[in-house]
Parts: C-alpha cells; sequence; structure tokens
C-alpha cells in the first residue's frame, strides 16, 4: 500500500536509472489540485513529495496525466486541466477553455509551465470518454515531446492533433494531424506517440468521418512521422474493419491505440475498431477487438489477436477502454494487455483486464542437416531443436544453391527430424530445411550441397570450440584423396573464403584441422572438400560454430573507503559499448566515467571524487554502475574527506 485518499484521481509509475520505482498521483478536489510523488527511500519504505499545488489555476479536474523519465534523475509530466470532472453534472461542457501543463525536476527543484491553452477534443460518445487524448515522451538529449487533441472551436466542429516540443529553448506547437472532410470529423483521438532510436517522433492515432447526425460513417487508423518543423508524413495504415462494426454502416478502423519501437527500430501497434450505432436518444461509438499491426517490407501486416461480440444495443456492448503493447529487450516477447468493460445493463457493468503474450522470434536455424543413400531414395536427418513453441520443419528442393525455398518447390513438412525424399536421383539436388514454430514464423535454413551426400566416401565429422581456436575433425570410409580444402564464413553474409594454410593433421583416414584465427562472440561455418576431376566438391559442412565472449564483471573498487581517488576494474566484451557512471545515494547521476565502445578484457577507471564540472563531492556513499549491452551490475563505494 503506497497512498490513501477519498479523491486519487490519476497514477503513473515509472522506473529510474537504478531500477527503483516511482509513483506520481493526482488529487482534485474543489479547492486544489494536486500531484504527489511518491518513492521509495534506502530502507525500503514509501516516502512522497509534493510536485505541484493547481489550487484551481487552469481549471478544477486533472484530467490526464502523462509522464516519462528523462537524462538523469529526472521526471517529466504532461498535466491536462479541465475546468471540472468530465463525469460531473458539467460533462457536456468539461472541455471547454482546458489548460496543457509540463512539470518537471530536471533543473533539482519541480516546476510548472504552461504549454497551451486550448478545448481539449470534447466528448459525445459515452463509452470511451475516459480514454486517453494526450502522450509525453523525452529524448536522448532531454528535450520533451508531447501530442494532444484540440478542439477547434467550441460548437461540434472538428478536433485536430497538435504536437508541442520544447527543444527551441520554448514551447513551439504546430499542427500534426488537421480534419481533411466533414465539419464535425475528429482527427488525430485517442495520440499514442514514440521515439525511434534516432529521436524522431512517431504518432499512431484516430481519424473520425461524422455526418450532421454525428455518426461516424469512415473511421482510419493513421500513421504519422515527423519529418522536421511542421511536416509530417501522414499514412493511412488501416481502414476496413474485421468483423467488429456498428448499425451506421461497415469499415471501422482504428480507436484506442499503443506506439512500440522494438530493437531493430522496427514500429508495432496495437489498437482496437470502433463500431457506430444510433439507438434511442444516443450516438455512440463501442470500441471492441484487439488487433495488432507491425511494418514488414514497407507493407503494414495486421492481425486480430481478440475478438468480442458486436454491440446489440446500448446497455448490451463489450469494449476495450485501455491496451498496452510491451517488447521485451531481452527475449524479443511480445505482451498485450487490456482493459475489458462489460456492459449488461442500467448501471451495471463489470471490468477486467485481458493478457496475451507471443514471440515474434523465428526458430533457430536447425543443425545436423544430413543426407544418406538407401532403397527407398535419400534419407535426411536432423537434430531436433529446442525451442518450447516449435511446431514443424519444412524441406524444400531445389536445382541452383540460390533457389528460394517457397510453396513450388516444398517436399514436405513434418513434425519429425527425418524424412525421405523418394524422388532423389543420382542428379545435384540442393535441399534446405527449416524450422516453423506455432505462430508460423520461420527459421533461417540450413542447406545440404550434393557433395554432402557422399554415403561412401566420409564416414563421420565433428567440431570442437577451444578458448581462442576451432578445431574440425572428419573421417574416410576408404582412402584415395589427397588433400582437402578448407573453406570458412563468418556468417556476416560476406560468403566462404578459403583458408589459406590451415594446420591440417592426417594420419590413416583421419583427418583434422585447427584454425587459431578466431575471434571470440563471431560465429564461424566450415566446409571441407576436395577436388574430383578439378571440381571442387563439398564432403561437408558444419553447423555454426562460436568462441564464448567473456562474461562482464564488475570489481569492487579499491581503495574503498578512499580518498581522493579510486580504481574501479571490470571485464568488458570486445566491441561493446560500456557505460560507466557515478550516483549519488538519492538516484542523481554525478559523473559519466566511459561512453562508448572499447575493446574487451580486463579493464579499469579511475574517480578523482569530482563530478561532471569537476568539483569535489561531499564525502558519503555512492554508487557506481556499469552497462554493457543488456547487462547491468551496480556496486557501493564510500568517498571520505
Amino acid at each position: 500500500q503506497v497512498a490513501t485518499g477519498t479523491r486519487l484521481e490519476k497514477s503513473v509509475l515509472l522506473y529510474d536509472a537504478l531500477s527503483n520505482p516511482h509513483i506520481f498521483v493526482a488529487r482534485s478536489d474543489a479547492l486544489d489540485q494536486v500531484i504527489v510523488h511518491y518513492q521509495k527511500d534506502l530502507s525500503g519504505q514509501w516516502q512522497n513529495e509534493t510536485v505541484v499545488h493547481f489550487y484551481n489555476a487552469g481549471g478544477k479536474f486533472i484530467y490526464e496525466l502523462s509522464a516519462d523519465t528523462g537524462p538523469g534523475y529526472s521526471f517529466h509530466l504532461a498535466v491536462l486541466k479541465t475546468r471540472s470532472d468530465v463525469d460531473s453534472d458539467d460533462f457536456w461542457d468539461a472541455w471547454i477553455g482546458a489548460n496543457l501543463y509540463y512539470c518537471t525536476n530536471s533543473t533539482g527543484a519541480w516546476t510548472k509551465e504552461l504549454i497551451h491553452h486550448y478545448n481539449t477534443a470534447w466528448t459525445e460518445d459515452m463509452y470511451i470518454k475516459s480514454s486517453s487524448r494526450q502522450d509525453i515522451k523525452m529524448d536522448g538529449d532531454g528535450y520533451v515531446h508531447v501530442v494532444f487533441s484540440e478542439q477547434v472551436i467550441a460548437e461540434e466542429t472538428p478536433s485536430r492533433l497538435l504536437y508541442a516540443t520544447n527543444r527551441s529553448g520554448s514551447w513551439t506547437i504546430e499542427t500534426a494531424l488537421s480534419n481533411i472532410y466533414g465539419a464535425s470529423d475528429d482527427a488525430g483521438w485517442f495520440p499514442s506517440l514514440a521515439l525511434d532510436m534516432y529521436g524522431t517522433p512517431h504518432v499512431s492515432c484516430m481519424y473520425v468521418n461524422r455526418v450532421a447526425t454525428l455518426s461516424a460513417t469512415y473511421c482510419r487508423l493513421f500513421f504519422l512521422e515527423r519529418l522536421g518543423p511542421g511536416w509530417w508524413q501522414i499514412d493511412i495504415i488501416a481502414d476496413s474493419d474485421d468483423g467488429y462494426y456498428g448499425g451506421d454502416g461497415r469499415r471501422y478502423t482504428g480507436a484506442l491505440s499503443h506506439l512500440v519501437f522494438d530493437a531493430d527500430n522496427m514500429p508495432h501497434i496495437v489498437f482496437s475498431d470502433v463500431a457506430s450505432t444510433h439507438w434511442p436518444g444516443s450516438q455512440l461509438l463501442n470500441v471492441g477487438n484487439i488487433r495488432y499491426g507491425n511494418l514488414e517490407g514497407g507493407e503494414w501486416i495486421f492481425n486480430t489477436i481478440y475478438r468480442q461480440p458486436r454491440p446489440t444495443g446500448f446497455l448490451n456492448a463489450t469494449e476495450m477502454h485501455g491496451i498496452c503493447l510491451a517488447i521485451s529487450e531481452d527475449t524479443g516477447t511480445f505482451r498485450v494487455i487490456g482493459q475489458e468493460l462489460v456492459v449488461t445493463g442500467q448501471d451495471q457493468y463489470t471490468c477486467g483486464l485481458v493478457d496475451f503474450d507471443w514471440d515474434h522470434r523465428a526458430p533457430a536455424v536447425p543443425q545436423g542437416f544430413k543426407g544418406k543413400t538407401a532403397a527407398a531414395g535419400l534419407e535426411l536427418s536432423w537434430a531436433a531443436n529446442t525451442e518450447g513453441d516449435l511446431s514443424r520443419y519444412a524441406l524444400y528442393r531445389g536445382h541452383e544453391s540460390t533457389f528460394i525455398p517457397g510453396p513450388e518447390n516444398l517436399v514436405i513438412e513434418t513434425a519429425d527430424t527425418s524424412a525421405v525424399d523418394s524422388a532423389w536421383t543420382q542428379s545435384d539436388f540442393f535441399y534446405k530445411l527449416a524450422a516453423i514454430d506455432v505462430y508460423d514464423n520461420e527459421s533461417g535454413h540450413a542447406v545440404l550441397f550434393p557433395g554432402d551426400i557422399v554415403a561412401t566416401l566420409l564416414s563421420g565429422y565433428t567440431a570442437k570450440v577451444g578458448e581462442r581456436h576451432i578445431e574440425v575433425s572428419w573421417t574416410l570410409s576408404r582412402a584415395g584423396i589427397d588433400g582437402f580444402t578448407v573453406l570458412r564464413s563468418e556468417g556476416s553474409g560476406d560468403g566462404y573464403r578459403e583458408l589459406a594454410s590451415p594446420v591440417m593433421i592426417g594420419q590413416a583416414l583421419a583427418f583434422s584441422f585447427l584454425d587459431h584465427d578466431c575471434k571470440p562472440g563471431r560465429h564461424y561455418i566450415y566446409r571441407v572438400g576436395f577436388l574430383d576431376d578439378d571440381e571442387l566438391r563439398i564432403l561437408f559442412e558444419t553447423e555454426p560454430l562460436c568462441i564464448n565472449s567473456p562474461s562482464p564483471a564488475l570489481q569492487q573498487n579499491f581503495p574503498n573507503p578512499f580518498n581522493p581517488t579510486t580504481t574501479i576494474a571490470f571485464e568488458a566484451i570486445d566491441g561493446s559499448c560500456v557505460d560507466l557512471s557515478i550516483y549519488a545515494v538519492d538516484g542523481r547521476l554525478v559523473r559519466k566515467l566511459l561512453n562508448g565502445r572499447i575493446e574487451g578484457g580486463y579493464r579499469e577507471a579511475t574517480w578523482d571524487g569530482t563530478d561532471a564540472r569537476g568539483d569535489r563531492v561531499s564525502a558519503g556513499v555512492y554508487f557506481y554502475r556499469l552497462k554493457i549491452g543488456k547487462t547491468v551490475m551496480t556496486r557501493k563505494m564510500v568517498l571520505i574527506r
């Protein structure tokens, strides 16, 4: 339990650079509107501080609270104030004369400033009046980006999406998406803002075409990219329903949405569909189903991941009132959580959460792919993949090594780890094998070359990885080969290259070679062949082999306690991006000692007890944090004076 109260209206949970939780809570009453910041102290107890008192400035209700973390130990809030509670008797006019504020502690103390005074997008559609109409994100340089919906004129006229930023030193506001058609159209409803890895703002949002009766005749999901000041690329990425629609017609798409970029800088969106219906005395937009979309090859691909029944009346609807998407940086797993509302009668409803997760990654390439001749044709076999969501394997056959696997050259799909191709002859067939999971993600392809099928010559082979070398050994079933050629690929798409002088050892029918020119962390594939009538024949190909990189490690600083300097030692991975920073006990960044790519191995850094400006810091407890790739390690040290 963090806090109790009678008017705790909105809350946002964030984590700081040291993975400590922070909760911001908004409270509104007739006299004051307050935002309180809750955080844990070193003993694990929840403490709080007041961020801001509004005392009715800008309105008597905090309608929206959005937040994000910034560089160092900074927090950034976008606060929407309305003249009254949108659930009050003033419901119809509560959106008039709203004020959007920005609060931050980036300078140490909390400050408040007005971003914009405007009419926030009004709510004719009762069921979705509680949904978000703004979003805030911080870029890597510490600048703020905000999107929010504005009603252009306060009389059932178009709404539009505005974008604000303080990159110029003061707030600049521009229109990101405006109404295109009717005078009652709503543009930019329920925006979700995301910054890609380059800090470029992108937005997913809804556009609503309305007629004079306010029926939604055509809704669409938009995807926006800011190319420059006042310059937005605007794309309609979905414009047809998936079976969820109302009595006013079909083609309803887009409502609540959440936009996220993955580690490869590719966008992903979850959103709900819209059903517009006129019932006696009511005009409603219902939002149901959950759809997921991702960008593949420049084209958006959409799938419905959760279906709900279509609404059949004012008091009979099942809806989504909130959806969010998270992508794990460690595993690549996707997770979607939605807040579902089920209306069963007048003032009768239930709420619950729906939860989905799935793996968007393809399985690993099958290993140990080999073939041998038999009376029934060619017997092919491979090692079983270890993924828990594996569904089957697909085997393809072609006449060139560059053939593209597809339905036209599919031999078989099977859950087994072996197959027989009865159509095999002495022809130079090439085979490719892929693993497929239950989500139809297909792996890369293991390749079986015609030269691999030398059943009467190759008896077997092994490959071993040492600390600094790779050893490949094989045996033949008969003599007759004078020499071997070794080809190596580093798995980077640059093809195979012949090793100039591999250390080759041969005795009777057993052979091996050592490759000492290997670097940790890189994958190597070897092909061993021989010349047959001046033509290179491949005897076998290994699976990808990799020398393990040293594990990152962080040692205790020495001396400790110290004055005036101390040494911090750590183990780094070759070519990794390293961030070594000093923090105060309150989480404030004191100084960055290292930030960039370095060579791997044992490394040392020295701290002289000064901050980023070169000033000496006070005595006390400090933390030093090492981040190498996705690994984060933290230790404590004591400075004495």
